[in-house]
C-alpha cells in the first residue's frame, strides 16, 4: 500500500494543521501517516494543557515529536545516540538541550541532575531503544524518581511486541509514587505498508505519577489487549501460520 501524493498534501496543508495549529515540522514519511493522526492529537491535547516546565525526550531522531515537544514546553531536554540529531537540530530551537550519547548511559545522570536542581520532568516521552531490555532499562531509571509534583510518561510503540515485553516487565508497583499506567493509551497499528507489511508499531502508553503516596492497588491496564492479541496472530512476530 503506497499513499498517494494527493493524500500526503492534504496531511501536510490540512490534517496537520487541523491538529496542531501549523503545518508539521518536517514532512511526513509515507510509511509513518497511518498511525500518525492519534498520536499528534494526543500529544497535542496532553502538551497544550500541560505546558511542562521541563521535559525530556528520549530518542529524537528527525525531531519530528520534539518539535511538538518543545513548542509546548519552557525546557526541553533531547537524549539520542546519533551524534548527527544535535548538528541537524540544535539551530532550530531555542530552549532545547541537546544530549548525546546512549540513554542507558546519560538518562541516569540527567535524572540525577535534575533531581539536584529540585527539578522533576513534567513530561517524559521515552521513544529509545526499542528491544524488551533497552525499554525496561529505561523505564526503570525513571521508576526511580520521587517526583515532586505531578509527571506524565509517555511511552511509543506500545504496540510492538518487544517493546511491550519490556514495559510490562519493568517494576511499575514498586513505586509508591505511580497512580496509573495504560500501555493502550492510544493504540497501535499492525502495519499495511509495502515496506514493513504485518510489523506491529506505533501506539503511546501512558503513565501518571504523582507526589502523594498511591493508596489503591495499581493495575498495569491493557485496554486494547484483545486488539493487540488479535493484530499478532496476523503479524510477522507470529511463528505459526496464519489464518486466512
Amino acid at each position: 500500500m503506497k499513499t498517494q501524493a494527493a493524500d500526503m498534501a492534504t496531511l501536510h496543508e490540512v490534517i496537520y494543521p487541523a491538529l496542531t495549529g501549523n503545518r508539521r515540522f518536517l514532512d511526513f514519511s509515507p510509511n509513518s501517516v497511518h498511525f500518525a493522526h492519534s498520536e499528534t492529537a494526543v500529544f497535542q491535547s496532553l502538551l497544550s494543557n500541560l505546558r511542562p516546565a521541563c521535559s525530556i525526550e528520549v530518542g529524537t531522531e528527525t525531531g519530528a515529536t520534539l518539535a511538538l515537544i518543545a513548542r509546548h514546553s519552557t525546557r526541553t531536554i533531547s537524549i539520542d545516540i546519533d551524534p548527527g540529531v544535535k548538528s541537524r537540530l540544535q539551530d532550530k530551537f531555542e530552549n532545547v538541550e541537546f544530549i548525546t550519547g546512549s540513554s542507558h548511559d546519560v538518562l541516569p545522570v540527567l535524572l540525577s541532575r535534575l533531581t539536584g536542581e529540585g527539578v522533576t520532568p513534567d513530561f517524559i516521552f521515552v521513544d529509545g531503544d526499542h528491544s524488551a531490555a533497552g525499554v525496561l532499562k529505561d523505564l526503570e531509571f525513571i521508576l526511580k524518581l520521587t517526583p515532586t509534583k505531578q509527571m506524565i510518561v509517555l511511552m511509543h510503540d506500545t504496540f510492538n511486541p518487544g517493546c511491550r515485553q519490556g514495559i510490562l516487565a519493568a517494576s511499575w508497583t514498586r513505586n509508591p509514587h505511580c497512580h496509573f499506567v495504560d500501555l493502550d493509551f492510544c493504540p497501535g497499528v499492525l502495519h499495511p505498508d509495502d515496506s514493513c507489511t504485518r510489523q506491529m508499531w506505533g501506539g503511546l502508553g501512558l503513565a501518571v505519577f504523582l507526589p502523594q503516596v498511591r493508596k489503591h492497588t495499581l493495575e498495569v491496564k491493557q485496554t486494547h489487549r484483545l486488539t493487540f492479541e488479535a493484530a499478532f496472530l496476523q503479524s510477522v512476530y507470529n511463528r505459526a501460520p496464519r489464518s486466512r
